[in-house]
């Protein structure tokens, strides 16, 4: 297992800049991760992780249709975000300066929280 470990600068280095130039594409990666095992319906209710309100934990039909919703909502957001995440941060840097990392990743969070209202919205007016 010896192979596998970085020397310390060499290896620092390397995780600063793939988080540097990767950060909104990993977040977004983490936040589909997330979502994929809620659209499987692989999470049982609970108290921890998932969809929880009132209404979704009143049944298990409930749950898991609820988590459905939600991780369709949060996979499209991501995948909007970054396909626009080039044009976005490309206008943000020529209006306010700054490199593509401090833009990118606010804009994949914001698509995730637009994701996260999107769902909430689906599940109370459409059931």
């Amino acid at each position: 297992m010896r192979w596998f470990i970085l020397s310390s600068g060499h290896g620092t280095a390397f995780l600063r800049l793939v988080w540097g130039k990767y950060r909104a594409e990993m977040v977004a990666a983490i936040i589909a991760a997330t979502a994929l095992p809620l659209l499987f319906g692989w999470v049982p209710p609970n108290p921890y992780y998932g969809f929880r309100t009132p209404r979704s934990m009143s049944s298990p039909e409930a749950w898991y249709r609820a988590n459905q919703i939600m991780a369709c909502y949060l996979l499209a957001s991501q995948a909007l975000g970054l396909l626009s995440k080039r044009h976005v941060t490309a206008t943000l840097i020529s209006r306010w300066g700054r490199d593509e990392s401090t833009w990118a990743t606010p804009w994949i969070c914001a698509a995730a929280l637009l994701g996260v209202l999107g769902s909430v919205a689906h599940f109370y007016w459409m059931g």
